[in-house]
């Protein structure tokens, strides 16, 4: 009989053992619900797009190697959406985006959560017509962030960059003209300066004009 009961708990608890094992292993689904609204209106967006990048690394004969699972859905007429994930990844890269709005990311989701997420989108409904003009007397290149206070690339980026970097190189009285579609009704800024530049912060000269509604708004800046 003793030996019966020995055999009997050498065969459960090993069975017990992986059971719980497994279960400490399993990823609990990660949600994803959210809301996205017009910045101005308040209303909601409907038919806004959200692309997840769901990235599991994995290292496979000594390399290692990421798998990427792309999924893609829309915001209903409520604009509002909802996902779930259930299977395990290392982490994400996501992007919402409208057309005539900014876009809008990296969300911040966590993984084996249920995360809500409230999101407003700023119209495009103003142009900037930049015109460059060198009268410094020599070749010079100059150096421009363009800044807009309410386009944020991620709700981590506090320094809302709108453009890279770019530069421009003009003869003496030579003019240079870029338009940029941006949000209205507020002041955008123009970082600029004569070596290149990452960071708002280092830029040597900031400008400032306010954007027009529905309109082309021409600013001259002139070194």
């Amino acid at each position: 009989m003793k030996k019966s009961i020995r055999l009997l708990a050498s065969l459960l608890f090993p069975a017990i053992w992986l059971l719980l094992f497994a279960c400490e292993k399993e990823t609990p689904p990660t949600v994803i619900n959210g809301k996205v609204t017009d910045r101005k209106t308040g209303m909601p967006v409907e038919g806004a797009r959200i692309d997840i990048d769901f990235q599991t690394e994995k290292t496979v004969s000594g390399s290692l190697k990421t798998d990427h699972e792309y999924v893609s859905f829309s915001t209903d007429a409520q604009g509002k959406f909802h996902y779930t994930h259930n299977a395990d990844y290392t982490s994400t890269y996501s992007e919402l985006y409208k057309e005539g709005y900014g876009s809008y990311g990296p969300l911040i989701i966590e993984k084996g959560e249920t995360n809500d997420l409230d999101i407003t989108l700023s119209p495009i409904d103003g142009t900037l017509r930049l015109e460059i003009t060198n009268q410094s007397g020599q070749f010079d290149s100059i150096y421009i962030i363009i800044e807009s206070p309410s386009l944020i690339d991620g709700p981590v980026n506090s320094e809302k960059i709108f453009t890279d970097t770019f530069p421009v190189t003009l003869p003496f009285n030579g003019t240079h003209i870029e338009y940029f579609d941006l949000p209205s009704e507020e002041f955008t800024k123009i970082h600029w300066g004569f070596v290149y530049f990452t960071s708002l912060s280092e830029s040597v000269y900031i400008d400032s004009v306010f954007l027009a509604l529905h309109d082309t708004t021409v600013y001259n800046l002139v070194y």
